[in-house]
């Protein structure tokens, strides 16, 4: 769950960045 967590994370950082 902790995995899912960090792609959720990084999904949202990059869609920011983006």
């Amino acid at each position: 769950m902790a995995y899912s967590s960090a792609l959720v994370s990084v999904q949202l950082i990059c869609y920011a960045a983006c």
